[in-house]
């Protein structure tokens, strides 16, 4: 696979991220809102080298593997045992914070006080594979994404305890369903039992197993009680716009880069999650299809409910 330019300096960082400032301030409202707020260009500053430094560390992940998932992956201790984690704001790095607090003292104590921003990793920490940040933006979620697509990366989804439980309840039925299927069939039970062993190794087969699962627990996409996208969803998006492509495997998602990509940037991804109105909760259903198209190859495949009506009567 091709090696894909990483930027070294913050300053070259800071050149990429200049440009969409304004699409992160205006996709990401809510980030505004806080105290303090990264509408104060001050702020802003700070939260994008809280982001270049995490992209760096991602980029120096030896496992070159990210989890991705919800915020419960954090607290699996048997994950951060195996992965590690990825966390390495360092907002309150030294040059920067001394130079910080000389220019702002009062934002200093607002911004660190309230404990808004994430706190500085301790010296001992090690890039991992998953993201625990104390304080999530979605510049800091991009910073991840990309820094981890340019040195790469794998990607593999990793699932919280409630969804282990939904995906062995989804595996279950599946197989239950093969069995009837080979009894209507005829099938001897030294055929049948055979087949069983195969089909949990067949890649269409777990496809399938995948489909179940996301269309009995849309909330891993999409937050019913907020209408907006998870984070996951803008995670998903990332991947799509460049080139990678879902691998299913033994109970197992995982995303492999491809051998020939476009230089991924901020840019692009922005205007990437903005073309499709990531921002605004009424474009559910194409955000939705767009999921669904790079998972399955199949807009229909997951349908969030109530959009079922809309696809009956493009079917009629």
């Amino acid at each position: 696979m091709e090696d894909r330019k990483m930027t070294e300096s913050y300053n070259g960082f800071k050149l990429e991220i200049d440009p969409v400032i304004d699409i992160y301030r205006q996709d990401n409202s809510w980030v505004g809102d806080w105290d303090p707020s990264w509408n104060d260009d001050d702020v802003m500053e700070m939260f994008i080298k809280s982001a270049y430094l995490l992209y760096r560390v991602t980029s120096k992940n030896e496992l070159k593997l990210t989890v991705l998932g919800g915020t419960g992956v954090r607290m699996f201790k048997e994950l951060l045992l195996n992965f590690g984690v990825t966390g390495a704001t360092g907002i309150q790095d030294d040059e920067t914070a001394l130079a910080f607090k000389k220019k702002k003292p009062s934002l200093w104590n607002r911004m660190f006080c309230k404990s808004r921003l994430p706190q500085r990793p301790s010296a001992n920490q090690v890039a991992g594979a998953i993201l625990s940040e104390k304080n999530w933006t979605p510049l800091l979620n991009d910073a991840l994404i990309i820094g981890a697509i340019r040195s790469g990366q794998q990607f593999h989804i990793a699932l919280e305890q409630n969804e282990r439980a939904l995906f062995a309840e989804c595996r279950d039925d599946l197989m239950k369903a093969e069995r009837r299927r080979m009894i209507q069939e005829n099938y001897t039970l030294v055929e049948a039992h055979r087949e069983l062993g195969r089909l949990s190794l067949n890649r269409d087969y777990q496809k399938k197993l995948w489909r179940m699962f996301l269309n009995r627990n849309h909330s891993m996409l999409w937050d019913s009680n907020k209408n907006n996208p998870r984070v996951l969803a803008r995670e998903l998006l990332g991947l799509s716009f460049f080139g990678y492509q879902p691998v299913f495997d033994y109970d197992t998602l995982k995303f492999k880069p491809p051998r020939h990509a476009v230089n991924p940037a901020f840019n692009a991804y922005a205007y990437g999650l903005r073309n499709l109105k990531f921002h605004d909760s009424s474009a559910r259903r194409n955000i939705m299809e767009t999921l669904s198209d790079f998972l399955f190859h199949d807009k229909r495949a997951v349908v969030y409910p109530g959009d079922e009506r809309f696809h009956a009567s493009q079917a009629a």
